[in-house]
């Protein structure tokens, strides 16, 4: 009878867990599609992605030098030094011709300028020694209209374009930062498709002029766009996007980036453009900590993912106390990655697309995963980190069934 009663009960447990099994396999089929068809990275791929080089204050110069020469000290087992992408801004507002005008007509200063070209040298020099490696962030960080509507409007935005020796983009205001949306009114509104298209035409044309070959990889500025801005870039010649994860279409009532409910997966593809996930963040300026995203490249290398991690230009130019910490936490966190990872890989975000669009045309790599065991596990790890799957599988207990998998 007593075992009766527990075979009875077994089969009681196991058709239910089943049964929750089988209907959140339902009701995430299209999720886990998705993650199926993701890529399935064999080694830890990290790479260093930071925003907002380009035009600004001359000490960034110094800033690039330091880094170069960190980073040149570091090498995976195959030689490659660590690869910190710079997010390249184009231009910058030319105060004096805009006080010219008594502050009514607009007028940029580009990269292309004389002051720039030690600049430019100390980029050129570490893209040749294989520290740097360039994308398009834009032509500014803002819409020139949405900052000249703004300065009546706004004091601080005022102080910052006619009374400031030290223009940095990232002082503004952070709604006004993007440059793909009128945000000098909230709700933010959209460009007309004309001039967006215009827009990114002339980006695209300096960009070629400065660095000498087309741009390919492109991330909007604050993670902000419309599907008008990435049908325009997909049109004239961009091959892949940097996106968190998702797509914010504008900024709502309080300035806050409003996201369209599109999420992304690394290696989705829309009307020719690749999008890569970048969602780790190593802000050392912000407190950020080598030891915490470590942790966060072991979780992407459990789920098979690259690790790309966001910094930006404000770690290394804002105070020497904030640039010795931000140097030193990327030298502990590349310790670290040698020591613990040694079987990473350094490279850019530019080899990753090609090593991902290589795989879906059936071009064999040794960054994938060809064990059917290993590609399970990923697949289960990836599937754990579905927030709302994991909530139902917690309260189902098939959370007890996938850990004994």
């Amino acid at each position: 009878m007593a075992v009766t009663i527990i075979i009875d009960t077994l089969l009681i447990i196991s058709l239910w867990l089943l049964g929750w099994l089988f209907f959140l396999l339902l009701r995430y089929a299209t999720d886990i599609k998705k993650l199926l068809s993701e890529p399935m990275l064999k080694h830890p791929v990290i790479i260093f992605e930071s925003d907002d080089w380009g035009t600004g204050p001359l000490k960034q110069q110094n800033a690039l030098v330091q880094i170069s020469e960190l980073l040149s000290r570091f090498s995976d087992s195959k030689g490659q030094h660590p690869v910190m992408t710079l997010g390249i801004i184009l231009a910058e507002p030319d105060i004096d011709k805009i006080k010219a005008t008594d502050g009514q007509v607009y007028h940029k200063r580009t990269l292309a300028d004389t002051r720039y070209i030690p600049l430019l040298e100390i980029i050129h020099k570490g893209v040749a020694q294989g520290v740097f490696s360039v994308h398009l962030h834009g032509m500014e960080h803002f819409w020139p209209a949405s900052l000249m509507h703004s300065v009546d409007k706004n004091a601080k935005v005022k102080q910052w374009l006619f009374a400031n020796d030290n223009l940095q983009t990232e002082d503004l205001p952070s709604e006004l930062q993007s440059r793909w949306v009128d945000s000098s009114c909230l709700p933010s509104s959209e460009h007309s498709e004309e001039d967006i298209y215009r827009a990114i035409d002339e980006e695209l044309r300096l960009y070629k002029n400065i660095f000498g070959q087309a741009a390919n990889i492109v991330v909007p500025p604050t993670f902000v766009w419309t599907d008008i801005v990435e049908q325009a870039y997909a049109a004239q010649g961009i091959e892949t996007m940097i996106t968190p994860g998702r797509q914010c279409i504008g900024r709502d009532k309080q300035g806050q980036p409003a996201p369209n409910g599109r999420y992304f997966f690394n290696g989705e593809e829309n009307e020719g453009l690749l999008f890569l996930v970048r969602d780790d963040y190593f802000e050392p300026a912000l407190g950020h900590k080598a030891e915490t995203v470590l942790q966060r490249i072991s979780d992407k290398i459990k789920c098979g993912r690259p690790a790309l991690l966001e910094m930006h230009r404000f770690n290394f130019i804002n105070g020497a106390k904030n640039n010795t910490t931000s140097l030193q936490e990327l030298e502990k966190l590349l310790q670290l990655i040698v020591a613990d990872l040694s079987d990473a890989r350094f490279i850019s975000a530019e080899q990753l697309a090609t090593i991902i669009r290589n795989d879906k045309r059936g071009i064999n790599s040794e960054y994938m995963l060809d064990s059917s065991l290993q590609r399970f596990k990923v697949i289960l790890a990836r599937v754990k980190l579905l927030f709302q799957f994991n909530s139902f599988a917690k309260y189902s207990g098939i959370n007890l069934l996938l850990k004994l998998v």
